[in-house]
């Protein structure tokens, strides 16, 4: 559900609801004890899932500002029926969201400025009913980001505040530089971040909690030079209390070693009548100080996109996907090669009416096997088709 209307002239509100509730069951590997390496012929599994997701915003614009306020919530409750005493039987999660915002115009410039407020819940229990964990975030913010545009150049200046009740304050902050001429463009920009780890990631249901997690520092740049759609993008950031998993105490922990990320972007688009295509190439080196590859890290990878507008009611698209060399280090296994394939996927949407759309989209239409993560199987060929309805 989602509706929004003009309230006097300038003013608008919006409110949306949406709410999700679903029943899975699969056929489960079905050990009755992770020490139990014969699985149970047939075990069936049930899944209950319900989730719902609301917000609420209101708008105004004058002429020189543009006021806005932003609630959002969002819950999951996820039931796992027969639990394995080792694994996930419930689980509650929370989010609730507050952002104030005003965007200033002024001569050659623009300024947003605005504070948030934000709740971050999640609670679970155990299949044997007793062993359960949870935690609550809470954060407010302050933001400031100013723009100015002279003649082909602009300049971009951020600064944020963010307070945490479980991580402290931090301060955060952007500069950055952008020159146009016709169709070509040289920019540059320098940062820090500063990433929170996740509930889950503290939590941990399937192995040992940290609630002792500390969030990940980061400082970098980028230099993007472009023309006539194509663009060239070297980065190079470095990141401490890179959140790592450490397979001898089941759990996340923070890196106590410093890791260097570099790489290199390549992506041009273009369109050719109809057709809309785009290709990207990516490349990525990421060790600690040591000289000790990231784990998991995917080093290559190039994507392709070609999009079809036969019609303005008809869209075809085809989109593949290469993935480079990944090692996952396995514990007690050695090293695993999960990279190395490639995924095609397709998509036909259809729309009858300015309000009614029909769609069908394949999914790794080669049947591709392969491993993400290595021993967590990923889906082979999949076929989707729907109705949507706007009113």
């Amino acid at each position: 559900l989602k509706a929004g209307t003009r309230l006097l002239g300038s003013d608008r509100l919006e409110v949306g609801y949406r709410l999700t509730s679903s029943t899975l069951e699969y056929d489960d590997f079905g050990y009755d004890a992770f020490w139990n390496s014969v699985p149970l012929p047939d075990a069936e599994k049930k899944n209950e899932f319900k989730g719902s997701v609301a917000h609420a915003a209101y708008t105004y614009s004058g002429a020189s500002h543009t006021l806005s306020a932003v609630f959002g919530q969002s819950r999951t409750e996820r039931t796992e029926k027969d639990a394995a005493s080792f694994s996930v039987g419930e689980f509650d999660g929370l989010s609730q969201s507050l952002e104030l915002r005003d965007t200033l115009r002024y001569g050659s410039g623009e300024l947003n400025m605005g504070l948030n407020y934000s709740i971050l819940r999640a609670e679970y229990t155990m299949g044997d009913g007793v062993t359960s964990n949870d935690t609550t975030h809470r954060s407010n913010g302050l933001f400031l980001t100013n723009t100015n545009t002279l003649s082909g150049l602009i300049l971009t200046e951020s600064l944020r505040r963010d307070d945490y009740n479980t991580f402290g304050a931090k301060t955060t902050g952007k500069i950055g530089a952008k020159y146009l001429a016709g169709k070509s463009f040289v920019s540059a920009n320098y940062g820090t971040a500063y990433t929170t780890p996740s509930i889950i990631e503290m939590l941990n249901p399937w192995g040992t909690a940290n609630l002792d997690l500390k969030p990940e520092s980061a400082k970098g740049y980028d230099l993007s030079i472009g023309s006539h759609g194509l663009v060239a993008t070297y980065f190079a950031n470095q990141v401490d209390d890179l959140i790592v998993w450490n397979s001898g105490t089941s759990q996340n922990v923070n890196s106590d070693q410093r890791y260097d990320f570099k790489g290199i972007e390549l992506e041009y688009r273009e369109r050719f009548g109809m057709l809309d295509c785009a290709l990207a190439y990516s490349e990525t080196n990421a060790e600690d100080a040591t000289g000790l590859t990231l784990n998991r890290l995917t080093k290559t990878q190039t994507d392709l996109s070609l999009d079809y507008y036969p019609t303005d009611a008809l869209h075809l698209g085809v989109y593949g996907n290469y993935v480079g060399s990944r090692i996952e280090r396995v514990y007690g296994s050695g090293d695993r090669q999960t990279g190395r394939y490639t995924l095609i996927n397709a998509v036909v949407n259809y729309k009858i009416t300015d309000g009614l759309r029909i769609f069908a989209k394949g999914d790794n239409l080669t049947d591709k096997r392969y491993q993400s993560v290595y021993g967590y199987a990923t889906a082979g060929r999949s076929a989707y088709a729907g109705l949507e309805a706007r009113f």
